[in-house]
């Protein structure tokens, strides 16, 4: 007897498919949130004390969690972003403001269609590390200027 995926699996969890967001899943999922799931009750109860609760900021002062974080959100905002683009219409929008915004997946999505915008591009500096080659190749291959600023 065979095993097969459904549908929905194999359009969303194999690897190289068109809508594949299976290193979400796999990695910013499983490897960096699930963790924190195991103080779920203590956070419900109040009883989860203040130093327990790591930041944004302090997860991404590691440069390689910051890394794993962009790069498996990536896979996770690609969908999205692409959806968003089809149902709104940001033709005469010029400029744009993306603040927490990881390596640009969703501005990036409008960009294609609007050359010249301006995104006004706010992030952590240790994403920004990583992401500064990635923004500058799109910027030149949409005509988009980009401003980065890092928290």
């Amino acid at each position: 007897m065979g095993f097969t995926n459904s549908p929905a699996a194999e359009a969303f969890l194999v690897k190289g498919k068109k809508y594949d967001f299976g290193d979400y899943l796999r990695f910013q999922i499983d490897r960096q949130m699930y963790p924190f799931m195991t103080q779920l009750n203590d956070a419900l109860e109040g009883t989860l004390e203040e130093e327990q609760v790591a930041s944004y900021e302090d997860w991404f002062s590691d440069a390689q969690e910051a890394e794993l974080y962009s790069q498996s959100q990536h896979a996770g905002s690609l969908g999205p972003g692409r959806s968003l683009a089809k149902l709104v219409d940001l033709s005469s929008v010029r400029k744009l403001l993306d603040i927490g915004g990881g390596q640009a997946r969703f501005p990036f999505r409008f960009a294609k269609p609007i050359p010249g915008w301006v995104l006004q591009f706010w992030t952590f500096r240790t994403l920004l590390r990583s992401e500064k080659v990635l923004l500058k190749q799109k910027a030149w291959k949409t005509g988009s200027r980009i401003n980065l600023e890092m928290h």
